[in-house]
Protein backbone atom coordinates (compact mmCIF):
# COMPACT_ATOMS: atom_id res chain seq x y z
CA UNK A 1 0.00 0.00 0.00
CA UNK A 2 2.65 2.17 1.03
CA UNK A 3 4.30 2.16 -2.96
CA UNK A 4 0.74 3.01 -4.27
CA UNK A 5 0.99 6.34 -2.19
CA UNK A 6 3.99 7.25 -3.53
CA UNK A 7 3.36 6.39 -6.73
CA UNK A 8 0.34 8.94 -6.65
CA UNK A 9 2.60 11.56 -4.10
CA UNK A 10 5.60 11.92 -6.47
CA UNK A 11 3.83 12.64 -9.57
CA UNK A 12 1.56 15.25 -8.01
CA UNK A 13 4.51 16.65 -6.07
CA UNK A 14 6.80 17.06 -9.16
CA UNK A 15 3.73 18.77 -11.18
CA UNK A 16 3.08 21.22 -8.29
CA UNK A 17 6.73 21.71 -8.02
CA UNK A 18 6.92 22.57 -11.88
CA UNK A 19 4.32 24.71 -11.36
CA UNK A 20 5.84 26.88 -8.58
CA UNK A 21 9.16 26.78 -10.21
CA UNK A 22 7.56 28.32 -13.63
CA UNK A 23 5.34 31.21 -11.31
CA UNK A 24 8.78 31.73 -9.54
CA UNK A 25 10.28 31.98 -13.50
CA UNK A 26 7.55 33.99 -14.57
CA UNK A 27 7.56 36.58 -11.18
CA UNK A 28 11.39 37.19 -11.32
CA UNK A 29 10.83 37.49 -15.17
CA UNK A 30 8.43 40.32 -15.37
CA UNK A 31 11.08 41.97 -12.18
CA UNK A 32 13.40 41.91 -14.85
CA UNK A 33 11.15 43.50 -17.52
CA UNK A 34 9.65 46.37 -15.39
CA UNK A 35 13.57 47.27 -13.92
CA UNK A 36 14.23 47.63 -17.59
CA UNK A 37 11.08 50.48 -17.97
CA UNK A 38 11.82 52.05 -15.25
CA UNK A 39 15.59 52.01 -15.58
CA UNK A 40 15.43 54.16 -18.54
CA UNK A 41 16.59 52.31 -21.28
CA UNK A 42 15.51 52.35 -24.65
CA UNK A 43 12.60 50.97 -26.31
CA UNK A 44 14.63 48.15 -28.24
CA UNK A 45 16.48 47.22 -24.90
CA UNK A 46 13.08 46.36 -23.40
CA UNK A 47 12.03 44.37 -26.47
CA UNK A 48 14.98 42.62 -26.91
CA UNK A 49 14.88 41.81 -22.71
CA UNK A 50 10.75 40.68 -23.71
CA UNK A 51 12.40 38.75 -26.45
CA UNK A 52 14.74 36.81 -24.53
CA UNK A 53 12.18 35.98 -22.21
CA UNK A 54 9.73 34.58 -24.78
CA UNK A 55 12.26 32.42 -26.09
CA UNK A 56 12.98 31.33 -22.26
CA UNK A 57 9.86 30.57 -22.13
CA UNK A 58 9.94 27.83 -25.24
CA UNK A 59 12.93 26.25 -23.55
CA UNK A 60 10.94 25.71 -21.11
CA UNK A 61 8.34 24.18 -22.84
CA UNK A 62 10.67 21.79 -24.65
CA UNK A 63 10.68 18.23 -23.08
CA UNK A 64 14.05 17.80 -22.43
CA UNK A 65 14.15 20.67 -19.31
CA UNK A 66 11.24 17.84 -17.74
CA UNK A 67 13.53 14.78 -17.71
CA UNK A 68 16.28 16.71 -15.37
CA UNK A 69 13.41 17.14 -12.70
CA UNK A 70 11.80 13.82 -12.99
CA UNK A 71 15.74 11.69 -13.16
CA UNK A 72 15.98 14.28 -9.91
CA UNK A 73 12.68 12.92 -8.48
CA UNK A 74 13.08 8.89 -9.21
CA UNK A 75 16.64 9.32 -8.08
CA UNK A 76 15.37 10.78 -4.58
CA UNK A 77 13.16 8.01 -4.58
CA UNK A 78 15.26 4.89 -5.29
CA UNK A 79 17.87 6.54 -2.49
CA UNK A 80 15.10 7.31 -0.17
CA UNK A 81 16.41 10.71 0.71
CA UNK A 82 14.89 12.68 2.52
CA UNK A 83 16.79 15.54 2.70
CA UNK A 84 15.64 19.28 2.35
CA UNK A 85 19.01 19.98 0.93
CA UNK A 86 19.41 17.75 -1.93
CA UNK A 87 16.24 18.95 -3.31
CA UNK A 88 16.43 22.22 -2.83
CA UNK A 89 20.08 22.40 -4.56
CA UNK A 90 19.22 19.34 -7.11
CA UNK A 91 16.51 21.62 -8.77
CA UNK A 92 17.79 24.43 -8.32
CA UNK A 93 21.20 23.23 -9.94
CA UNK A 94 19.63 21.69 -12.95
CA UNK A 95 17.45 24.60 -13.25
CA UNK A 96 20.53 27.31 -13.57
CA UNK A 97 22.14 25.13 -16.34
CA UNK A 98 19.09 25.43 -18.72
CA UNK A 99 20.46 28.71 -19.97
CA UNK A 100 23.48 27.38 -20.54
CA UNK A 101 22.16 24.24 -22.08
CA UNK A 102 19.73 26.31 -24.46
CA UNK A 103 22.27 28.79 -25.23
CA UNK A 104 20.30 31.91 -24.11
CA UNK A 105 21.96 35.13 -23.32
CA UNK A 106 21.87 36.45 -19.78
CA UNK A 107 19.27 39.40 -18.97
CA UNK A 108 22.27 42.41 -19.29
CA UNK A 109 21.45 45.44 -16.33
CA UNK A 110 20.08 42.96 -14.04
CA UNK A 111 20.20 39.60 -12.32
CA UNK A 112 21.99 36.74 -14.21
CA UNK A 113 19.89 34.55 -15.86
CA UNK A 114 21.28 31.63 -14.56
CA UNK A 115 20.18 33.10 -10.81
CA UNK A 116 16.22 33.60 -11.48
CA UNK A 117 16.56 30.03 -12.98
CA UNK A 118 18.67 28.75 -10.31
CA UNK A 119 16.08 30.34 -7.73
CA UNK A 120 12.99 28.99 -9.14
CA UNK A 121 14.51 25.54 -9.14
CA UNK A 122 15.27 26.03 -5.16
CA UNK A 123 11.61 27.10 -5.18
CA UNK A 124 10.74 23.81 -7.34
CA UNK A 125 13.00 21.92 -4.77
CA UNK A 126 11.81 23.30 -1.64
CA UNK A 127 7.87 22.58 -2.51
CA UNK A 128 8.82 19.01 -4.04
CA UNK A 129 10.45 18.14 -0.62
CA UNK A 130 7.39 19.60 1.14
CA UNK A 131 5.17 17.62 -0.50
CA UNK A 132 7.11 14.23 -1.30
CA UNK A 133 10.13 14.35 0.13
CA UNK A 134 10.00 15.19 4.26
CA UNK A 135 7.09 12.00 4.82
CA UNK A 136 8.72 8.87 4.87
Amino acid sequence: MRIVGRLIVVPVALVAAMLVAAVTLVSLGQEQIIRALHGGTSEDAVLGLVGALLKIGLVMLMPQTLVVPLLIAIGGEVARIRSAAFYVTAFGAAAALIPLLGRIAPVTGGIPLWAIFATAGFAGGFVYWLIAGRNT
